[in-house]
């Protein structure tokens, strides 16, 4: 039996508009409350959830360990592994602009 990791980059999914669900805790930097896909397509455009799911499958058809999709993530994730806390750092600093510029009337 073989293994692999999936490192997401930013997906097309439901979570951009409405957050976790609730039996899953908070986003660790608690960007916007509502979501935070006004953040992401500030970035870039979320990748296709369809497209994704093509590349997770042919990785692990290649038997890939560590699969990170899409290509676009590569940076991020090595970053991470990195300098984890330079990463925290910037995540901190973006969380707290993202709070004070994006956030949603009441």
């Amino acid at each position: 039996m073989r293994v692999s990791v999936i490192c997401p980059g930013v997906i097309e999914t439901p979570i951009l508009d409405k957050g976790n669900p609730p039996d899953l805790p908070p986003l660790a930097s608690g960007m916007l409350a509502g979501g935070s896909r006004e953040l992401v397509t500030r970035v870039g455009r979320p990748y296709p959830a369809d497209r994704f799911a093509l590349d997770v499958l042919r990785a692990v058809e290649r038997n890939r360990a560590v699969i990170i999709a899409p290509s676009s993530a590569r940076l991020q994730w090595l970053m991470q592994r990195l300098m984890p806390g330079v990463v925290e750092k910037i995540t901190r600093r973006t969380a707290t602009w993202a709070r004070a510029n994006l956030a949603r009337p009441e």
